[in-house]
């Protein structure tokens, strides 16, 4: 999927490839996990700021999440989020990659970008299309923007960053790759073939029939959503319905003993939490009960 081909710009029919993508997502996802395809996304962005809706309409909504602008009053600004080196993160170097198909994504280090001007991206009467302040920027990019985290919300896809960000203060990831099945899919907010990363995209295409080889997420971020997040909102449920009840004063509806009314807010508390353990379980039932 080439960079900003379902961008949802209008003037260049962006905006349909993203509505056929989202439509199509179901059948490309099928092709991934059944079929073993390699599904590779280059960064698709507006005006230098990552799209979130072109990477849902890929894979499905917030499945990754990518930065805002830096300041959408300011739209030069987001030059500051651009750049022109990266680096693979140990994830991609791992000993199982090793004498398989997926052994030259071991040899990648840095990544850098090649010189590029606005002509080369925007031949002929292109251009003409784009805002003009984007012919008199520096068009010599690796990447534009990146992946987020958000521990909160929960992603169906085992994502493990594979590249990040190598000249900023604090380095946040620009490619993410994830098994699906029998085939995987690699996002990113770079720039790929247009930089020149051979080298990468043909370890991409390599991992074709030899994905299991790709690392899974670290067993430590595997027991933080597992173990912690999961009982995170239950506890904080729990917590907040003793707090409330007991400021409301529900627990004098059980009379006056002390103990009956602290096994009252007891109850309430630990019926809340269940409630919130099983909540998308109850929201697929209800789903399902409602015929939604």
């Amino acid at each position: 999927m080439n960079w900003d081909v379902a961008n949802g710009d209008p003037d260049f029919g962006a905006d349909l490839a993203m509505r056929w993508f989202s439509h199509r997502r179901p059948e490309i996802l099928h092709w991934v996990r059944e079929r073993g395809g390699i599904l590779i996304i280059e960064g698709e962005a507006r005006l230098g700021v990552p799209a979130q809706a072109s990477y849902d309409a890929v894979l499905g909504e917030f499945q990754v999440q990518v930065c805002g602008e830096a300041d959408s009053l300011r739209p030069r600004r987001q030059v500051e989020r651009n750049g022109t080196r990266c680096k693979m993160t140990n994830a991609a170097r791992f000993p199982a990659l090793a004498n398989t198909s997926a052994a030259p994504f071991i040899h990648l280090q840095s990544l850098t970008a090649r010189q590029r001007s606005f002509d080369d991206m925007f031949p002929g009467t292109a251009g003409l299309m784009l805002s003009p302040f984007l012919s008199t920027g520096d068009w010599q990019l690796l990447y534009r923007g990146w992946f987020r985290w958000n521990p909160f919300r929960r992603k169906r896809m085992p994502w493990v960053p594979f590249a990040k960000t190598a000249d900023r203060k604090f380095n946040h990831p620009t490619m993410l790759v994830a098994k699906h099945g029998t085939g995987a899919v690699f996002v990113s907010t770079m720039f790929l073939a247009s930089s020149n990363q051979l080298q990468l995209v043909e370890a991409m295409l390599r991992c074709h029939g030899d994905v299991a080889r790709l690392p899974d997420p670290p067993r430590r971020v595997l027991f933080v959503r597992k173990w912690i997040l999961s009982n995170m909102v239950p506890l904080i449920a729990a917590v907040a319905a003793l707090l409330l009840g007991r400021q409301l004063g529900w627990d004098q509806a059980v009379g006056g003993n002390e103990v009956l009314r602290l096994g009252f807010l007891a109850l309430l508390a630990l019926t809340v939490a269940v409630v919130a353990k099983l909540r998308h379980r109850l929201a697929g039932l209800v789903r399902e009960v409602t015929g939604r």
